[in-house]
């Protein structure tokens, strides 16, 4: 793992405006990021994780519906307040983004190849051999007949291999850091601990940041380096994952952690976030 920081964020607020009606939806949020590294933010639907994630590339609607502030330097260039040609250029290349449900983000209309191939033609038009670098990244992937999937539509495909493809669309021109926002959620739990083993393999070979956003705390433990515990758009605890989940000093962080389903569990019931956050 590189020393390197790769993103650095400082004080990043997003705030969303919707006639007379203001909404803080993210506030106040800092971290390091290095290469190689792998950070989870968890937290709750709304909690602001998501939101956070999207600002970064200028993802979210543009002011006055939505106004990001603070800090974001993604090797040590500034991406709040930057152009949209120069976000375009960020996006794809740098940082690329898979989303829980690969059937909704990939097109019906066109083959796995073709979507692939133009993420390649946009961001890599030096790229002499598109098909062959479709192929690729199908491969790097581990998918079996990359030629095969290639040709298929989305619907011919499974839920776990529609990830995996949409995982090559992503990695076909070689960001630096990956943002994964649920991307396992809507898949079953075998495949689920194929798509983590396959992100983590990819990790560790290509020395790719992996910013991994979830509502898991078990997917959190052995794939994390470090964890973001984010409640109400604010960050409530952060540190090595072994260390906030061995020794959670905040109330909601032990509940979450609480909600980890366990061996020998199945009949009692567990300790919920609300008991958790009632006896602090």
């Amino acid at each position: 793992m590189s020393s390197e920081t790769l993103l650095q964020v400082r004080d990043l607020g997003v705030t969303f405006q919707s006639g007379s009606r203001t909404t803080v939806a993210a506030t106040g949020v800092s971290f390091d990021l290095r290469s190689g590294e792998v950070l989870a933010v968890v937290g709750e639907s709304g909690s602001g994780k998501s939101v956070s994630s999207l600002a970064l590339t200028g993802l979210l609607p543009p002011p006055p519906s939505c106004v990001v502030t603070g800090s974001a330097r993604l090797g040590g260039v500034e991406l709040v307040g930057m152009d949209e040609a120069g976000l375009s250029a960020v996006r794809g290349r740098r940082i690329a983004y898979i989303f829980q449900e690969p059937g909704t983000s990939l097109n019906p209309v066109y083959d796995i190849g073709f979507q692939i191939g133009e993420a390649v033609r946009l961001h890599r038009p030096e790229e002499a051999d598109v098909r062959a670098a479709v192929l690729r990244a199908l491969a790097d992937v581990r998918i079996d007949d990359p030629a095969r999937v290639a040709r298929s539509y989305p619907h011919e495909l499974s839920g776990g291999m529609q990830q995996r493809a949409m995982i090559a669309m992503a990695l076909a021109c070689g960001p630096d850091l990956l943002v994964a926002d649920e991307p396992t959620t809507a898949l079953d739990v075998t495949i689920q601990k194929e798509i983590m083993d396959l992100l983590a393999r990819l990790r560790a070979e290509k020395n790719m940041a992996i910013l991994l956003i979830t509502h898991n705390f078990g997917v959190v433990a052995s794939f994390a380096d470090h964890v973001q515990v984010m409640r109400n758009g604010r960050i409530v605890e952060q540190g090595p994952t072994a260390q906030v989940m061995g020794s959670p000093r905040d109330a909601y962080t032990r509940g979450l952690i609480a909600c980890i389903p366990r061996l020998g569990e199945k009949r009692r019931r567990l300790t919920t976030l609300k008991d958790e956050l009632r006896a602090s």
